[in-house]
């Protein structure tokens, strides 16, 4: 894989996260596995009993961009806001957000009474007038870094995810 190098027998990340296949060999057999790479940089270890912990604006950002460049849907994990955020007029995308609305948030995540707040959330971009797409001004352009599949602290939670206890401050703008 190009996510990681193996030397003595230990892999070794050569990114902060990634998404790669790893092909194991025994024999005349192989077989591939998907993988998702994100070392989780949180106090924590993600379980009920021991969730991982997001308290800053700093922290809050990095979750975002785990969970959508690293394509993790967080099953079976448990994360918590352990004081209020205030992202500062920060654009934030949604965490598990693609541009096919198929990546799902299947974790537990506790906002424990805590807000975030202050942020213009991502939703959807626009072709503007005089575009050189040949598309009508004011369509929907999916390609836009500022366009998202769904808007909201999450693109889509899945069956098995959890969002409870948080509070989205009256700071938040919904970019249309």
């Amino acid at each position: 894989g190009y996510a990681f190098n193996f030397a003595d027998g230990t892999a070794k990340l050569n990114y902060q996260q990634y998404t790669d296949t790893v092909e194991v060999r025994r024999g005349n057999s192989a077989k591939l596995y998907f993988i998702n790479i994100a070392p989780m940089p949180f106090k924590g270890e993600g379980t009920a009993e021991n969730p991982w912990e997001i308290g800053t604006r700093e922290e809050y950002k990095q979750l975002v961009s785990i969970a959508n460049n690293a394509s993790l849907t967080f099953e079976g994990r448990h994360l918590k806001l352990v004081a209020d955020i205030d992202l500062q007029g920060d654009t934030i995308k949604p965490i598990d957000n693609d541009d096919r609305g198929k990546l799902q948030f299947q974790g537990t995540f506790d906002g424990a009474g805590h807000t975030i707040d202050n942020m213009v959330v991502c939703t959807a971009a626009f072709y503007p007038e005089g575009n050189t797409s040949g598309k009508p001004a004011g369509e929907f352009n999916p390609r836009d870094e500022g366009s998202t599949y769904y808007g909201g602290l999450f693109g889509t939670i899945g069956a098995n995810g959890v969002v409870k206890n948080v509070t989205v401050g009256s700071k938040a703008v919904y970019q249309l």
